[in-house]
């Protein structure tokens, strides 16, 4: 870290909502810890060594990263392969999250070093939805039928539990944006 300091490189991180327990959701860069798995864990303990640091890092806390490209590991690209092979897609029940595209994390990213962000900021899309809808969204906007099966998380062979409810508020990352953009 101080040889990024001493070259004056701004170490950027990309965090993650599992840092909260998601119980609640649209969770706010003040929000508290309390991850509720190790993935959480480890992420929220990189943060605060990071926020120790704060005037001279950037955190942009993520949830639920999706792509375009078919080829890609993802979501969409499982859930097109299911559908193409007329296989059930499981999903958990009651899980609700921001699928946010890639293609917009990276602008977000260029933006926080362009800008020279410091900080925490959470960069996720503004809609939220549950699994099952997103899978139904995503087949009608293909034309395309899927088998859904909703399950609780409790049917699935999870080492850890996944959050339930990760959905972030990202206002003051789009504020952000609008004061730059109205300079």
């Amino acid at each position: 870290m101080k040889e990024l300091v001493r070259l004056k490189i701004t170490p950027e991180y990309l965090g993650s909502s599992y840092v909260f327990d998601a119980k609640r959701g649209y969770y706010s860069e003040e929000s508290l810890y309390n991850p509720i798995n190790t993935y959480g864990q480890y992420k929220s303990e990189i943060e605060r060594f990071l926020l120790e640091n704060q005037e001279i890092s950037l955190i942009l806390r993520m949830d639920k990263n999706v792509g375009d490209d078919p080829s890609e590991s993802h979501d969409f690209s499982t859930w097109y392969q299911l559908m193409k092979t007329n296989q059930e897609i499981h999903c958990i029940q009651v899980q609700i999250f921001p699928p946010t595209y890639a293609g917009d994390v990276t602008r977000g990213e260029l933006q926080g070093y362009k800008y020279g962000l410091k900080g925490v900021y959470n960069l996720a899309n503004t809609e939220y939805f549950s699994r099952v809808e997103l899978v139904e969204q995503f087949a009608l906007s293909l034309n395309m039928k899927a088998k859904i099966m909703s399950k609780p998380q409790s049917d699935f062979d999870f080492l850890d539990p996944r959050p339930l409810k990760s959905y972030l508020d990202s206002t003051k990352f789009i504020k952000l944006q609008m004061y730059v953009l109205l300079r």
